[in-house]
Formats: structure tokens, sequence, C-alpha cells
């Protein structure tokens, strides 16, 4: 009868980890292809996130919402791709789906000033509220969208 080795500190982090955050990648890549409309960049974007994530996994506080502390880690790998100069000349749609009206239009600021700084069409800027609009909001929002980036196309097909 052999005896198995006792878990160790690691095989208990790892166990952690596939329980608390592996079940959001799907979460994850949905929003990184939301982003970067290109499966593979997508695809490098969450295992980026998700390598960084394991990395610094020790830090997260068992309990607490796991998705939005992967999210943010997305997000600083997405402020990575804006950094690069990869949405140069790009159309890009911000708005924040936050209770607080006034705390996401601080927000939105924020990322209206970084995005200027490479020279994007920004769509879009105010919080959409939750309620019985946020989707006629949204809806309009992607119809905005839709239509810049038809015309940013048109302007660079002429």
């Amino acid at each position: 009868m052999s005896q198995q080795p006792a878990p160790t500190a690691d095989d208990h982090a790892w166990a952690a980890f596939e329980a608390e955050a592996l079940p959001h990648v799907d979460r994850l890549f949905r929003l990184a292809l939301w982003f970067e409309r290109n499966r593979h960049e997508a695809e490098d974007l969450v295992q980026e996130t998700m390598m960084q994530a394991l990395q610094s996994f020790h830090r997260f506080q068992p309990g607490t919402n796991c998705r939005a502390w992967l999210t943010k880690d997305l997000k600083n790998a997405i402020d990575w791709v804006i950094g690069s100069g990869e949405l140069e000349g790009k159309v890009v749609a911000i708005t924040a789906a936050v209770p607080a009206p006034e705390r996401g239009r601080r927000g939105l600021q924020a990322l209206r000033d970084t995005l200027s700084a490479v020279r994007v069409t920004i769509i879009g800027g105010e919080p959409i509220p939750a309620g019985p609009t946020r989707d006629r909001d949204v809806a309009q929002l992607v119809r905005a969208l839709i239509a810049a980036v038809a015309a940013a196309h048109r302007e660079s097909s002429a």
C-alpha cells in the first residue's frame, strides 16, 4: 500500500486559483474580443491576464470578487495596448455602467483624456444608468459606433 504525499502549498494555491479564477476565462475572453475585434489578439490578452493573475494570486483576497480582480488585470493589459499605439486612429466607444453617474463621468473623462493622447475617435462618453432604458441606451451607443467605424472606413478607402 503506497502512501500519497501530502499536498503542498503550491497544490493548495493552484486548486484555489483553479476554483476562483478559471471559471471567468470565457467572460474575460468575450471582453477582450470585444475590445480587440481579433480572436488571436484577444487570446493573447487573456493569456497574459491569466499568467499575471496566477503570478499575483497570493495577493487575491478569498471571498472577494475574483471576476473584478481579473478584469482589472485585463484592463491593465489593455492599457498597455493603448500605450503601445495600437489604437492610433481607431474608433472607440466608451461608457460606464455605474450607480452614481457623477463618478462615471469622472472615470470617463480620465479615459477620454488617455485616449485623446493616441488620436482615437471617441463615441459615447456618458454613463449608462441601470434601469429600464439601459438596453436602449446601449443599442444607441452600438449603432453610433458602427456608423462611425463605417464612416472611418469610407474615408480611408477614398
